[in-house]
């Protein structure tokens, strides 16, 4: 492993302050799915700040179900820290005013970007509600964090960034298994407009360095699915990589600052 300055601060426990890090994959809300980590907002935070985490981009899961505040209440609990928490849209698309709502929360100031989960909505990802989104993620400037997991999602995303070529994808969990995951690095690699996520519950040795030598660092963005998975375990896959510290930079914030048109 090459030596870099962020190891000695990786090893001592301490928080990465020379960096800028963006969690683009965060949730707000506890669910029987997973084992939260986390209690609250306040928790969340002291999480971040130990690690040196600057920003997260939040979603809630319970918008796959059927309760209809929960962008109010993802609005609250972003609303804890205005300057760290961010949101993305998320109306579940079998909503009848499925498009009046996802344009009213993309105005609102917390929201920076859209997120979809065909696999728990129960949608494939060229239905109409979700092709409305994509064109209004286009409009706006708004990524698309779409939830993948397999082959045949990756191939489904692909396709839709063809389709859409003004639209940024980001593939959520980068397909999820290992052989997904080496086909959404050659799509990201082939597409300007597609990008990967690495929140992922399972890991496999080499999948970061795989990835930048695939697509190149520059396509890749951090993420941690906190509430639920280790915020620690997400970002040592990127500080411990075999890979170089600009390589590192770019994954950990510098990408998502230019995706979600941020200046810090």
């Amino acid at each position: 492993m090459k030596t870099d300055s962020f190891l000695g601060r990786v090893l001592d426990g301490e928080p990465q302050d020379s960096l800028i890090i963006i969690d683009a994959h965060m949730h707000s809300t506890r669910t029987s799915h997973f084992f939260s980590r986390f209690e609250d907002g306040v928790d969340l935070l002291a999480q971040m700040d130990r690690i040196g985490v600057d920003r997260g981009i939040l979603s809630s899961l319970w918008s796959t179900g059927d309760q209809w505040d929960t962008f109010s209440k993802l609005s609250t609990f972003c609303k804890q820290a205005p300057d760290r928490f961010f949101a993305y849209s998320s109306p579940h698309p079998d909503w009848e005013d499925f498009e009046k709502v996802l344009k009213e929360q993309c105005s609102a100031s917390i929201v920076i970007g859209i997120k979809l989960h065909p696999a728990l909505h129960h949608k494939p990802f060229d239905c109409r509600q979700y092709c409305y989104a994509y064109e209004l993620g286009s409009e706006l400037g708004l990524p698309l964090l779409i939830h993948t997991w397999g082959i045949v999602d990756v191939e489904a995303a692909s396709e839709l960034a063809d389709r859409y070529p003004k639209t940024v994808f980001l593939l959520g969990h980068s397909g999820g298994d290992a052989d997904a995951t080496v086909l959404a690095a050659k799509v990201a690699a082939d597409r300007e407009n597609v990008f990967l996520d690495i929140a992922c519950s399972f890991v496999w040795q080499g999948a970061i360095e795989y990835m930048v030598h695939t697509c190149g660092a520059e396509k890749i963005l951090y993420g941690s699915d906190a509430y639920w998975n280790s915020m620690e375990v997400a970002v040592g896959r990127i500080l411990l990589a075999d890979i170089t510290e600009d390589e590192k930079t770019a994954i950990l914030g510098r990408n998502a600052l230019r995706i979600f048109h941020w200046k810090m």
